[in-house]
């Protein structure tokens, strides 16, 4: 049977809950160590959803500004799927986020240290006003890493550019790669990208809100794009028409499960193009989630934008391992036998 419980989260163990449960959904709230401005939106934590079967974990986490379905609907599609598993039906879920997840909890992906390990994030991930960034960067100056990507069209022109100049003067031969969110405009872009050498910026993900000017600015500086929120807009028989696109951004939580993100890798491939595998602030389990992704089932080698588990202050996992600690979550529901 289907059944609702409210147990309080301090009251719940591990051993517990891991002799009954088969199916499972919980539900999680894990702040972040400082806000984050993303888009409109300044966030002090993450929510998101963890669905469990029979020794897999999926993560459903869709993100506010960015994902078409909120979390309160992904977690009513959540239930239909479980209500359609337990009872013997067959249910394809339609939101993004849940097909991700399903696709994460069937595949039952072992999360070990020796498996991180073998696919650690390639590049380092900075994030926050200049200032902020500024000072994170020079305090990797025994060690500058040689790609950094750093998020970009949050605060003025004249801050943001002084801050790229002075991490390109300690680190003269630093690729940078600039995810935008399409918040500047044409005019803004042009301004900005004329004044950086297009030698230190490996690609701009979405400079613009729309594809055109986002490929008129690429052609009029010379630096290359990414795709990432545009992605959804750009059909993949477009892509050719593309001057300069170097990569387009797999974000499963919002293209969808593996038949959506291997059509994408699949074109991707025959115009020669980056694919890279990259979060959305998911918990350290749905982080993982990706990386095995990216490694094991869309070959995109190392690339993938994965540095984000830094900015949370908790973890869905407990201390030093990668056993699921219940006491961060609360039950929606569980199946028994």
């Amino acid at each position: 049977m289907l059944r609702k419980t409210h147990r309080n989260k301090e009251t719940q163990t591990h051993k517990s809950i891991k002799l009954i449960m088969k199916i499972g959904l919980y539900r999680y709230n894990l702040p972040f160590i400082n806000p984050i401005k993303l888009l409109d939106e300044t966030m002090e934590s993450r929510s998101g959803l963890l669905i469990y079967k029979d020794g897999g974990w999926g993560e459903i986490c869709p993100l506010p500004g960015f994902s078409y379905e909120t979390i309160d609907e992904a977690q009513d599609e959540a239930l239909t799927y479980i209500h359609h598993l337990v009872s013997g039906t067959s249910y394809f879920p339609e939101l993004p986020s849940v097909q991700h997840g399903v696709d994460c909890m069937n595949s039952k992906f072992e999360y070990s240290q020796e498996e991180y390990d073998k696919f650690p994030p390639n590049y380092t991930f900075l994030l926050g006003n200049p200032k902020e960034i500024t000072y994170n960067w020079f305090k990797l100056i025994d060690n500058f890493p040689h790609t950094v990507k750093i998020k970009v069209g949050r605060h003025s022109l004249k801050e943001e550019l002084k801050m790229l100049k002075e991490i390109c003067k300690k680190s003269p031969d630093v690729k940078m790669i600039l995810d935008a969110n399409g918040l500047w405009t044409k005019e803004e872009a042009l301004s900005i990208m004329g004044f950086l050498n297009k030698e230190n910026i490996e690609y701009i993900e979405d400079p613009c809100n729309n594809l055109d000017d986002s490929d008129f600015v690429s052609q009029q500086t010379g630096i290359p794009i990414a795709l990432d929120q545009l992605l959804r807009f750009c059909p993949i028989t477009d892509w050719g028409n593309f001057s300069n696109l170097k990569a387009v951004i797999i974000k499963p939580s919002i293209i969808g499960g593996s038949m959506a993100c291997n059509a994408i890798c699949e074109q991707a491939q025959l115009f020669n193009i980056k694919i890279v595998a990259s979060s959305l602030f998911e918990s350290q389990l749905g982080n993982y989630n990706i990386r095995e992704i990216a490694r094991k089932k869309l070959d995109c080698k190392a690339y993938h934008g994965l540095d984000t588990n830094k900015y949370f202050k908790y973890s869905v996992f407990k201390n030093n391992s990668f056993d699921v600690d219940f006491r961060m979550l609360s039950t929606i529901y569980e199946h028994e036998d």
